[in-house]
């Protein structure tokens, strides 16, 4: 009988303490100083991401073991983005930027 008492209490004070563990990360999670505005998917592993990261916009790169920086992003453009999200073409900003680039590498 004392064995299925002892089972019994570690599993209450298991349970307590999980949920005192996920209480805790979720509240630090909640104040990260970055966010995900947009995602766009390039492959396995692969994306190229809108991140807010301390007021500030930036376009990243992101692969299985990389994070690129590829440009910062004004605020107004993030703001076009957030009101009209269908309407806004991020394939078309960013085959823009793409042949920017290019353009660039090629001087």
């Amino acid at each position: 009988m004392s064995a299925f008492i002892s089972f019994l209490l570690v599993l209450g004070l298991t349970y307590f303490v999980t949920n005192l563990l996920v209480s805790k990360s979720n509240k630090f999670i909640g104040k990260a100083p970055f966010k995900v505005i947009y995602k766009f998917n390039l492959g396995v592993n692969k994306s190229i991401n809108i991140v807010e990261i301390l007021d500030e916009y930036y376009i990243l790169a992101i692969g299985k073991n990389e994070i690129n920086f590829i440009e910062k992003i004004s605020k107004e453009t993030i703001e076009k983005f957030k009101e009209d999200k269908e309407s806004f073409d991020f394939k078309e900003i960013f085959k823009g930027k793409i042949n920017e680039a290019i353009k660039y590498k090629k001087r």
